[in-house]
């Protein structure tokens, strides 16, 4: 009798995504501000914390983490605001006391913390893309509606989203949910630059500039990518123009194991899931289009036992495409 093999597949939130835990090489400064015994409701209470960081640490990373913690465990991100268009600038106490931000509060909060702890500290403008409704077609379109910011640790500048980085927003209820996003902090400015394109191109932090035109381009970056730990993709544009039956070939570099692929679209006509070929630190895919006109190619890669009686699987999507398929 043949071995059975059960199949769960769930598509995970940012919340429930496993990402590497960069948090790990900060518990000490964690726990400092996890444990520090006093509210912060005004200004002169956030500096009292501050001088309290000073006197405990005197690594420029362990306080920037400390601010980054602190924001994350304590600010609440007002979607309600953004939606009925209410919100308005507020000053620090203001923001301490009412316990929510925009982007922009959150970003000049940690700008605050840094210039008390005697570290270069930028808030940077430009273009945020969280979600694949985000994608703007026309570079000359996109819209300046994200801030964040770049730190100057040991020399070098790093980058830290607070806003993304401290939890996210449940768009179908408009409910905001605290959950503290490693890859955020100190991120990887080659990794960062797929969803945050800078006014300024100098704050990409890359040795080769990324256009407006290339990032409107990319295909759609989601959770999975950074849970697979993947560093490349093949092909690297949103568009594919092929013809029904015509190969379009995947490739996903990644040091990280996986072992089968599935493809969605996002009206739930297309479903397959398949094998991965490998090869040196990439896997592979080879995908023929059944069906014509336009439409969205989800992506998402997973490990799967084939020897397991019982396989559960989990998977978070990695990239969407947009597919436009002629006949022949």
């Amino acid at each position: 009798m043949k071995k059975l093999v059960s199949f769960i597949i769930t598509i995970f939130s940012i919340a429930t995504v496993a990402f590497p835990k960069q948090g790990d090489h900060f518990l000490k400064a964690d726990a400092f501000v996890k444990n520090y015994p006093h509210k912060i409701n005004s200004q002169q209470d956030l500096d009292k914390f501050i001088d309290a960081v000073n006197k405990k640490f005197t690594a420029g990373e362990d306080k920037v983490r400390a601010a980054f913690y602190w924001i994350s465990e304590n600010i609440s991100y007002n979607y309600k605001a953004v939606t009925d268009r209410t919100y308005r600038p507020k000053d620090i106490t203001s923001l301490l006391q009412s316990g929510e931000a925009l982007c922009s509060g959150y970003a000049n909060l940690m700008e605050y913390f840094c210039k008390k702890f005697g570290i270069e500290c930028v808030t940077i403008d430009g273009t945020g893309r969280s979600l694949y409704s985000d994608i703007v077609l026309d570079p000359l379109k996109l819209s300046n509606d994200h801030s964040w910011n770049a730190v100057k640790l040991n020399g070098e500048w790093k980058l830290i989203d607070a806003t993304w980085g401290s939890g996210y927003t449940d768009y179908a209820t408009g409910e905001y949910h605290k959950s503290r996003n490693e890859k955020y902090f100190l991120a990887d400015p080659r990794i960062f630059i797929y969803k945050h394109l800078p006014l300024k191109p100098q704050w990409q932090l890359l040795d080769t500039t990324v256009t407006a035109n290339q990032f409107c381009n990319w295909p759609f970056i989601d959770e999975g990518y950074f849970a697979n730990e993947i560093t490349n993709v093949y092909p690297l544009q949103l568009f594919i123009d092929k013809k029904v039956g015509d190969t379009i070939q995947f490739k996903f570099y990644t040091t990280k194991e996986v072992s089968h692929v599935a493809l969605e679209s996002l009206d739930n006509q297309v479903v397959e899931r398949g094998k991965l070929s490998s090869g040196k630190h990439y896997y592979s895919y080879t995908f023929r289009p059944k069906k014509t006109g336009e439409y969205d190619l989800r992506v998402s890669l997973f490990y799967l036992d084939e020897k397991a009686r019982y396989s559960y699987i989990t998977y978070a999507p990695a990239l969407i495409y947009r597919l436009r398929v002629k006949s022949k």
